[in-house]
């Protein structure tokens, strides 16, 4: 189980809440109905414990974890062809239920 924290810049998406009622996919929608074009993102990984992280105790209780286990906190942040942040979000879960995995591809 975990928390995922989604923002979204309502300025560049009008209507976005009747818009995602329409599609299965967030980012389908965003391509298709407001054209955005994602260009990068980036990742940030962070752990430690639930008071470092600053998780409050909704989200202790929602994670059903123990205070002194610690806490796994991915931020990710999505810019478009101009540069603009189009999406930020927070995702959380307990360390103990967290894997890393890391492919790297050559593009030769």
């Amino acid at each position: 189980f975990s928390i995922d924290y989604a923002y979204f810049p309502l300025d560049y998406y009008p209507d976005l809440q009747k818009q995602l009622k329409a599609y299965s996919s967030t980012f389908k929608m965003l391509r298709e109905h407001y054209n955005i074009q994602f260009c990068s993102a980036h990742k940030e990984i962070s752990y430690g414990s639930y008071a470092s992280a600053k998780a409050d105790f909704v989200e202790i209780k929602l994670l059903k974890a123990q205070i002194y286990n610690g806490l796994a906190i991915v931020k990710r942040s999505i810019t478009d062809q101009t540069n603009r942040v189009v999406h930020f979000s927070k995702f959380c879960l307990p360390a103990d239920q967290v894997s890393f995995s890391l492919e790297i591809r050559s593009s030769n």
